[in-house]
């Protein structure tokens, strides 16, 4: 395998939310090696089966993270759910302060053994029955440091070593990197909502927090494309659906899943899943909590390889205020590379 000028992922927020999402990327050996033009991909994902339409039996064999969910059809409360998450986020992107965590990053790869879709759980099942030359793993340990872009209003995420020097590539490794995690609720955000359709699933408990759970997928448009997977020369349009379990008192996303719309077959990109626990961190110089990532569990099936990327987050600082390290800032926002 060559290791060599990686493939990459980069997943941006639409331009109307300003704020960056997340970045994978991948070893240069699983580049592609002909062109497919975006209408074959819109194609697949015109013939998906959205989440917002699956039928309760369906919903629990692929996501066994909603094991004690009370379903209930009604739809009467989602309107006032959308737009207290909405103003929620608007509140959050305003006043979101610099902020660094020591970040852990367990990562795996695995050769697939076929092309069945595996839900989380069953990954999970597979990563750890799957020990010694049969999978590669990985650990390491980065400052992740999240500022506020002030030219643009929205978030740059980026990534430095334990002595505060950039991260900026993944060459050579045989890993998928992943991050950019803390924008994903902005599925939800207010100029966001016009590019999905949502289902009120029902009421599920997170930790003891009450939470009303809610479905999206992305409609299948140019406008919902938000980032692309680039590796080669093709160059995937991404379009996503997902769960995001919410206190529906406060808006705050508590828990949030992403999945690709469909399957890319064609391009052997079979599973793109990210999950993310978000917890609340209180700095002491702020009066408001933040909820900000704890734990991200993230997987891909690309090609002949699932890769699975567990994150942890800790030690929240708010960054150049409690901190003592010196962090340089990057020398710009991270752009798609289309």
């Amino acid at each position: 395998m060559s290791r060599s000028n990686p493939a990459s992922f980069v997943w941006l927020s639409a331009c109307l939310l300003a704020c960056l999402g997340w970045m994978l990327r991948l070893p240069s050996g699983l580049a592609q090696n002909s062109a497919i033009h975006d209408d074959a991909f819109f194609e697949t994902y015109r013939r998906a089966d959205p989440i917002t339409k699956w039928p309760l039996k369906k919903l629990l064999h692929f996501i066994p993270e909603l094991k004690g969910l009370r379903p209930d059809d009604s739809q009467s409360s989602l309107p006032a759910v959308l737009s207290a998450v909405a103003r929620n986020l608007e509140l959050f992107r305003k006043g979101f302060p610099d902020t660094t965590s020591l970040e852990t990053i367990d990562e795996s790869r695995i050769r697939d053994t076929g092309d069945t879709y595996l839900n989380a759980s069953e990954t999970l099942a597979l990563l750890g029955s799957l020990q010694g030359a049969a999978a590669e793993t990985t650990k390491e340990k980065f400052r992740y440091v999240t500022l506020l872009n002030p030219r643009g209003g929205g978030l740059v995420e980026y990534r430095t070593d334990l002595q505060g020097h950039e991260v900026k590539s993944t060459a050579g490794s045989v890993f998928a990197r992943t991050s950019g995690f803390l924008t994903l609720p902005f599925f939800f955000a207010a100029g966001a909502q016009a590019l999905s359709t949502y289902h009120s699933l029902g009421s599920q408990t997170v930790g003891d927090r009450p939470c009303q759970v809610i479905a999206f997928a992305e409609h299948v448009m140019p406008l919902a494309v938000r980032g692309r997977w680039q590796s080669g020369v093709i160059s995937i349009p991404l379009i996503m659906q997902g769960l995001a379990w919410i206190d529906p008192v406060t808006g705050q996303i508590v828990r949030m899943r992403t999945d690709l719309l469909a399957p890319q077959p064609d391009a052997r990109l079979r599973q793109l899943t990210t999950e993310v626990l978000f917890v609340p961190i209180k700095f002491e110089s702020l009066p408001t909590v933040l909820w900000l990532p704890q734990e991200v569990n993230v997987f891909i099936d690309i090609n002949d390889y699932t890769f699975e990327n567990r994150h942890q987050y800790s030690e929240y600082q708010l960054f150049k205020v409690e901190t003592q390290q010196t962090v340089q800032e990057p020398r710009a926002p991270a752009t798609s590379e289309n």
